[in-house]
């Protein structure tokens, strides 16, 4: 009984604490967004950057890559599923 009143009066407490947190404070998917249009549009350099964040466009990365893809290629039964194979791992390492 002692110890289900303690974890009663934590879980108060824990509520009173993040009550005060507003949901209006909260930003929304849509002004995360805006914000991240603003931020990506102010210069053709920022633009390229943010489109390409997500890109590793470095050229030594690039022919590592195309080298283990083609040796996982290279170990398919068919010439069908290799080229699956090697597009598949093309596309999953961007």
């Amino acid at each position: 009984m002692k110890r289900l009143l303690e974890v009663s009066l934590s879980v108060l407490l824990f509520t009173f604490i993040f009550s005060f947190y507003s949901s209006s404070e909260a930003k929304t998917l849509r002004e995360l967004r805006m914000e991240e249009a603003e931020r990506c549009n102010k210069s053709i350099f920022t633009k390229i950057k943010c489109k390409t964040s997500d890109y590793n466009l470095s050229p030594t990365d690039y022919f590592k890559k195309r080298k283990r893809c083609s040796r996982y290629r290279d170990q398919a039964d068919t010439v069908y599923q290799g080229k699956q194979i090697y597009k598949q791992c093309m596309e999953q390492y961007r």
